[in-house]
């Protein structure tokens, strides 16, 4: 609950060498990482504050946050950026990026740590998936789960080492070649396409099994 900023801070300033991560959501941000990043800015601790924007406050049960701008009684409040909060609090360099676009979210996080003067802040968007489910419900429309074109899959293995979402798993029989081919199990995939940009290949797609 906000202590990943302060630990962080610490770390800049014990000598290791290595530029400290700090991750936090956006509500927790405002519950208590505000404080912490104010610390880190006025110390100047060389850190990154990586702050995961899904629009709720998901771990205790979806409530609104002055992110969403809705009050506790659901009334209409002030939405307060984070953005601006981070620029306002004196943090030189923040980038803003859609947490599904894994190219950009790669050179921004490059980025942010090649800036050495005090703390980065990098802030991924996109709402959390079990409100998109939410909403989907709502309007009748049914889930598109993700699969593998057993055609393209070489086994290589690349998406669940460098991915690993937990609807992917290995096939029963392997490959002619002795690897084995990922399969997405659509018991577990809700769809939301992320795993597709990391296979070379573009043997991960959306849609219904053709």
């Amino acid at each position: 609950m906000g202590a990943s900023i302060g630990m962080a801070s610490g770390l800049a300033h014990s000598g290791i060498k290595e530029t400290p991560v700090a991750i936090i959501g956006d509500s927790t941000f405002f519950h208590s990482g505000i404080n912490a990043l104010v610390n880190a800015v006025y110390n100047n601790s060389n850190i990154l504050v990586v702050i995961v924007d899904n629009y709720t406050t998901a771990m205790t049960g979806m409530q609104d946050s002055p992110r969403t701008g809705i009050t506790g009684m659901g009334e209409e409040g002030t939405q307060i950026s984070i953005e601006e909060t981070c620029r306002g609090m004196g943090v030189k360099h923040v980038e803003v990026f859609d947490a599904y676009d894994s190219k950009e979210g790669t050179k921004a996080f490059h980025r942010a740590l090649e800036h050495t003067e005090g703390p980065s802040v990098v802030i991924t968007l996109d709402p959390c998936i079990q409100l998109v489910l939410r909403d989907k419900k709502k309007k009748g429309e049914k889930l598109v789960p993700c699969y593998v074109d057993p055609e393209i899959c070489n086994g290589c293995a690349i998406c669940i080492d460098r991915f690993n979402c937990p609807a992917m798993t290995w096939a029963e029989e392997p490959l002619p070649t002795g690897k084995y081919q990922m399969i997405i199990s659509a018991e577990y995939c809700v769809g939301c396409g992320s795993c597709i940009p990391v296979c070379a290949r573009k043997a991960i797609k959306l849609g219904p099994v053709s």
